[in-house]
C-alpha cells in the first residue's frame, strides 16, 4: 500500500514502480481532480478489484456536480478486465450508475439486507468502536471487532470484507485482519489526557460526509460528558460550500454537540446555522486561525470534556492538540 497519500499521477506510478518482486498484492489510492485522471491512473496500474467506498460532495469545486464526481470515480470500475470485481457500496444512492459501468461481477456492502456482505447486531464500546455480526450472501458470517472509532468505519471495515472474499480469505482470517486495522496519523486519533479530557484528532482533512462521521463518532464517544467540537472552513466545495457548512452547523445540533468553535472564514457558516437549529450563543465561539481557538479552548475546557478537532488539511488544526496541555 502507499506511503501517505500517494494517489496522484505522481505518487501513485512511484508507489507501482516500488514494488518488490515478492509482492502479492497491491492496495492503492486513486485520487482525480476531474475527468480522465482516474482513467489515467488505471493504465499504470490495471487494477484487478475496484473498490468505491462512496460517491460524496469532496472535491466538488473541481467537478461542479455529484454526477460528474460520480462518473469520473466511474472511471475505476470501467477499467477492470472481464474477471475482475468491481465492489460498491449497496447504499449509495448511486448503487445502481457504478453498477452498470462494471464489465465485471458486482459485489456490494453495507447496512441493507440487500448487500452481499454486510454487518447485523452492531454495538458500539465506550470509546466508539464497533463491534458486529460479518454476514455474506454466500452464508458466512463471523464476530467481528473494529478498533477504530466511529460506526462510519463498520462500512469501511465491510468494504475490506468484500474484497478479502473476494480474494479467498476466510471469514475468521478476514476478522483478525480487520481487528488489527491501524488508523494513520490526524485521522479519528484518540488521545486521553491525565485529566480524563480525551481529544479526538481528526484534522487531516474534511468535508460534508466525514464531518457528519466525526460528529456521530463525538456523541457516541461523549456519552453523558461534555461535548466540544472544534471544526474548521472544509475546502474544495465548489457550488455547494455554503450550504454544506450551513449543514453541518445543523449536524452540530443534531448530534448534541455542547459546546462549538470555527475555526476559518468559511466556517463561519457552521456557527450561523448551529445558533438558527438551537445551540446557545455562549456555547459557539469563531474565530480565524489556530492560536485563538487554542486560547479559547484553554479557557473552557474541563477535567472530562470530549473535543473533536477537525477541518480541511491547510488549517493545519491538528497543532490544537499541543497548544491545548
Amino acid at each position: 500500500y502507499p506511503r501517505s497519500s500517494f494517489n496522484n499521477e505522481i505518487g501513485l506510478p512511484l508507489t507501482v514502480l516500488d514494488l518488490k518482486p515478492e509482492t502479492r498484492f497491491l492496495v492503492l489510492e486513486m485520487g482525480s481532480r476531474g475527468r480522465g485522471h482516474i482513467e489515467s491512473l488505471c493504465r499504470v496500474a490495471r487494477p484487478e478489484v475496484g473498490v468505491i467506498t462512496n460517491i460524496g460532495c469532496a472535491h466538488l469545486r473541481f467537478f461542479r456536480t455529484r454526477d460528474n464526481l460520480a462518473a469520473a470515480k466511474g472511471e475505476l470500475l470501467q477499467a477492470l478486465p472481464s474477471r475482475g470485481f468491481a465492489v460498491i457500496n449497496a447504499d449509495d444512492d448511486y448503487r445502481d450508475f457504478l453498477a452498470r459501468l462494471a464489465p465485471c461481477p458486482v459485489v456490494t456492502f453495507g447496512l441493507s439486507r440487500r448487500a452481499d456482505v454486510r454487518a447485523e447486531r452492531i454495538r458500539l464500546d465506550g470509546e466508539g468502536r464497533a463491534s458486529f455480526l460479518l454476514r455474506t450472501k454466500g452464508g458466512g458470517k463471523e464476530e467481528v471487532t473494529v478498533p477504530l472509532p466511529g460506526r462510519h468505519n463498520v462500512e469501511n471495515a465491510l468494504a475490506a470484507a468484500a474484497v478479502g472474499e473476494i480474494m479467498g480469505v476466510k471469514m475468521e482470517s478476514i476478522a483478525t485482519g480487520i481487528a488489527e486495522a491501524r488508523m494513520t496519523g490526524w485521522r479519528m486519533e484518540m488521545i486521553t489526557k491525565p485529566d480524563e479530557i480525551t481529544i479526538i484528532n481528526d484534522a487531516y482533512n474534511a468535508n460534508p460526509v466525514s464531518m457528519r462521521s466525526a460528529l456521530m463518532a463525538l456523541g457516541d464517544i461523549a456519552r453523558g460528558k461534555r461535548s466540544i467540537a472544534v471544526l474548521g472552513d472544509m475546502a474544495e466545495l465548489g457550488p455547494v460550500s455554503e450550504e454544506a457548512h450551513l449543514e453541518v452547523g445543523r449536524m452540530v445540533v443534531d448530534y448534541g454537540t455542547d459546546i462549538l468553535i470555527t475555526v476559518g472564514r468559511k466556517a463561519r457558516k457552521i456557527a450561523q446555522a448551529a445558533r438558527e437549529k438551537g445551540l446557545p450563543r455562549g456555547s459557539v465561539f469563531s474565530v480565524d486561525g489556530v492560536d485563538k481557538a487554542a486560547e479559547i479552548l484553554r479557557a473552557i475546557i474541563e477535567p472530562g470534556d470530549v473535543v473533536l478537532i477537525k477541518g480541511s488539511r491547510f488549517l493545519g488544526l491538528e497543532r490544537l492538540t499541543q497548544l491545548v496541555a
